[in-house]
């Protein structure tokens, strides 16, 4: 019987969220951000209603993540008296812009807990994750349909940029990639967790299981697409994401013996040229300009310090990068372009933020980070979904180094489903451990 009758329906609405988010230019747009709010704060009040009223306690306890919201409510009203102005030189320079910024950020942290109490139930905590594997497969089939001419991207989504790379529904390359790499690192998770369930030896695993060969199928179509977004970075943190999710899992592997887990690890990184022979002539081709675009990037990211240095402790005001860069901008950075991104979501928080405040949202990552690390590393059983988390924070924080992917709201919702199903893993462990322990000591 289920304990939390309204999870289930809670559940769905927040992936619901997780599935729809890319589908207008991966909600890249202050409208997508209100209706996406609203969605999140009606929800949100369900449960608390519901859970006040009826179930009377929460299925996590708020001890076991309130130190997270602690600090999220100071980089809240830190931002609201940027909006106010309320101190002097505190006053954001684009105060409307950090008004929408501070409600979105509520709608994350929302989002957030949400997605931690409901996937505290290891069965819809699995199907969580097949549906968020599901939705990436099927913009991972827009986009290779897309470039491989299967289909004309809809006028209606005003592509005019990236010509030849796949978007899919996104902006553009780099925040598509981000996207496919969270759904391919899905699919490894669910790879995994099926070979769990089976028993059945790794290589054999794959002949004899016909679940198991559509997660290899569908995981391999979008390894595909992301090699056709010709994004050079995106490519490059997926696989060192990978790379991490394979070692730990063919090390818990109990049943694998080191030659089996070499033979693993090299056929993973024989299929990937395997794919870059067959579609991946364009980011070759891009491979050849790094040199140049490294001194682009980096004169980009001097002007944009010199912005954080301007306003060291206070920054510029949440959301207002667009607006108060172009005081900064100067050559060899081009003119002809609009730079409305840093292209680095470290230095863009502590040019709005401030180098404390600023700090806050790498702060938050690090401790669901190091919470699902010490679970990783410290047990060998049901490991995935925070390996998964951690694997995930890995891609999600290398490639922030060097684009905005982050600052995408269907990635961060996609980001925010898979960490919370890996922090409230590793926090249901814990509580199982202190139940067992209570009951022993009875």
């Amino acid at each position: 019987m289920n304990r939390w009758p309204l999870n289930d329906t809670i559940a769905v609405l927040l992936l619901s969220v997780v599935m729809l988010s890319p589908l207008p230019l991966g909600s890249n747009r202050p409208l997508f951000w209100l209706i996406s709010a609203i969605f999140v704060f009606v929800t949100v009040a369900i449960f608390l209603v519901w859970t006040a009223m009826i179930q009377k306690k929460m299925p996590i306890p708020f001890g076991k993540y309130g130190l997270l919201f602690a600090v999220v409510l100071g980089l809240q009203l830190y931002i609201l008296m940027q909006v106010t102005g309320i101190m002097p030189n505190l006053e954001s320079i684009a105060p409307k812009a950090s008004l929408l910024s501070f409600i979105r950020i509520l709608s994350y942290a929302a989002f957030f807990f949400l997605a931690i109490q409901v996937s505290q139930n290891t069965t819809r905590a699995n199907w969580m994750l097949h549906g968020i594997f599901f939705s990436s497969v099927g913009y991972a089939l827009f986009g290779f349909a897309e470039v491989t001419n299967f289909v004309d991207y809809p006028h209606f989504l005003g592509k005019q940029q990236y010509i030849g790379d796949a978007t899919g529904t996104f902006i553009n390359r780099n925040s598509y990639a981000t996207y496919l790499g969270f759904g391919i690192l899905s699919g490894m998770s669910l790879i995994k967790q099926r070979i769990n369930r089976t028993g059945a030896g790794f290589c054999l695993s794959f002949f004899a299981d016909i679940r198991l060969a559509s997660y290899l199928v569908l995981s391999v179509l979008m390894v595909t697409t992301l090699v056709l977004t010709n994004s050079r970075m995106g490519v490059v943190a997926f696989l060192v994401a990978a790379t991490i999710f394979i070692f730990r899992s063919t090390a818990m592997q109990n049943n694998l013996k080191i030659p089996t887990r070499v033979i693993v690890v090299a056929t993973f990184f024989l299929a990937i040229p395997g794919v870059q022979f067959l579609y991946g002539n364009g980011l070759f081709e891009r491979l050849g300009s790094v040199e140049k675009d490294i001194d682009v990037r980096f004169s980009l990211y001097s002007q944009v310090w010199e912005m954080v240095r301007s306003k060291p402790l206070t920054g510029q005001g949440a959301d207002s990068f667009a607006v108060a860069f172009p005081a900064f901008h100067r050559l060899p950075v081009s003119p002809d372009l609009v730079w409305d991104k840093a292209h680095n979501t470290y230095l863009t928080n502590w040019a709005e933020l401030g180098m404390i405040f600023g700090s806050i949202p790498l702060l938050l990552g690090m401790i669901v980070f190091v919470k699902m690390c010490k679970y990783v590393f410290f047990r060998r059983q049901d490991t995935v979904l925070p390996l998964l988390g951690v694997c995930v924070a890995v891609q999600a924080g290398l490639h922030s180094l060097v684009d905005f992917s982050l600052e995408i709201q269907a990635n961060v919702y996609v980001f925010l489903a898979i960490m919370a199903l890996g922090f409230s893993a590793a926090v249901r462990s814990e509580l199982d451990d202190v139940w067992r322990a209570r009951h022993d000591a009875d």
